[in-house]
């Protein structure tokens, strides 16, 4: 019996998340303890149609900027935002491309 006001409880909750906005779900799910900005925004690129998400944080994606923009360094979270900038709408599908560069480890050069 409890299991199913358990489910019941879930099922509730996951139809009114739906209806959060990215920066919504990112301000929840940040108030967390233990949650951090890399585990919010690899949730929200991995978890539906949000194609609008810059993982700056993350170093998979700055190893990839590095090698397809041939920088000396990593780039800074900043740098990451002002590239990606000219990927908007798109940020999160450029970002599962450029894990796929470092990933495959494919030579650009």
């Amino acid at each position: 019996m409890r299991l199913g006001i358990v489910q019941q409880i879930i099922q509730l909750l996951q139809k009114s998340l739906k209806k959060l906005s990215p920066e919504e779900y990112y301000e929840l799910l940040i108030s967390i303890k233990g949650i951090g900005p890399w585990t919010v925004e690899n949730f929200l690129i991995f978890s539906g149609n949000n194609t609008d998400i810059c993982p700056a944080n993350d170093l998979g994606l700055k190893k990839g900027i590095k090698i397809i923009y041939k920088l000396k360094d990593l780039p800074s979270d900043e740098e990451v935002y002002t590239i990606a900038e000219k990927w908007r709408p798109y940020r999160s599908i450029a970002s599962r491309y450029i894990w796929e560069v470092v990933d495959q480890k494919i030579n650009l050069t």
